[in-house]
């Protein structure tokens, strides 16, 4: 896997996926093609790579690193066809506050860089956004098209609230979120463009305790964490300060190999 660097498989940003029985995809190579399913440890979620000045890393929910991790090297596993490869991983940084966000720094290059995503700077009240992930560890396969690594699985959902002015900046998604989408990529759309924008990594659903009805059952109390379908989000932005406080990503112009 180290010494594997994908070629382009698309070419460029906007370029969809073909599919025979519906038509075409909407989520666009620039996006689906940066996303991977990761294991950390015993632990099991999403991840995706991104580019910032001239440097790539790789993005996900620090929650995933394990309760006694130390030092710099990840044990990180990437998915590709029915196995999981190590790849050596450094940790470039957490978000000192809290923020559910991790960043490494990998010896390749995962995404070619003709395949850009950029950041939004701004986010709308009310605005429908897609966010993608290995629920419970599922995906799909397209074979060659995605270089033989697992497809994600996509959902929609709208913006529906923001922290603001708090810090970490979160933004709450109206959606049903599960386990596996940890540390996946929310993208939303331009104003009449079909070019996708990241605005946030996935950190968690919020959750209230519901009772657990008991009939014929012993009378104690029992309860469960309920998912309301409101996703905890954390704002892009940070993974970007991460990163350029410690700039070690894999260079862009490393060389491709097929």
């Amino acid at each position: 896997m180290a010494d594997r660097r994908p070629p382009a498989r698309l070419g460029a940003a906007s370029t969809t996926f073909a599919n025979t029985l519906t038509g075409i995809i909407l989520i666009t190579a620039n996006v689906l093609q940066r996303i991977f399913c990761i294991s950390i440890g015993q632990k099991t979620g999403t991840a995706f790579v991104l580019d910032i000045d001239e440097r790539q890393y790789m993005i996900t929910a620090a929650h995933l690193l394990p309760d006694s991790f130390s030092g710099s090297d990840v044990p990180l596993e990437i998915k590709r066809g029915a196995d999981w490869e190590s790849v050596p991983a450094k940790l470039v940084g957490m978000t000192p506050f809290g923020a559910d966000i991790a960043v490494f720094a990998l010896p390749t290059l995962l995404a070619h860089p003709s395949l850009t995503l950029p950041i939004i700077e701004s986010t709308t009240y009310g605005q429908d956004v897609y966010f993608l992930g290995f629920p419970y560890g599922k995906f799909f396969q397209l074979g060659p098209m995605n270089n033989h690594y697992p497809t994600p699985y996509v959902k929609r959902g709208i913006v529906s609230g923001f922290n603001t002015g708090g810090t970490p900046s979160l933004v709450f998604i109206d959606g049903l979120n599960n386990p596996g989408f940890s540390g996946g990529p929310v993208v939303g759309r331009k104003p009449n463009s079909n070019e996708f924008e990241l605005i946030a990594v996935v950190s968690c659903y919020d959750t209230v305790e519901g009772e657990v009805l008991r009939r014929g059952l012993p009378d104690q109390e029992l309860s469960i964490d309920v998912n309301i379908g409101i996703i905890e989000t954390v704002a892009a932005q940070h993974a970007r300060t991460i990163a350029r406080d410690n700039p070690i990503g894999c260079l862009l112009s490393t060389p491709i190999s097929d």
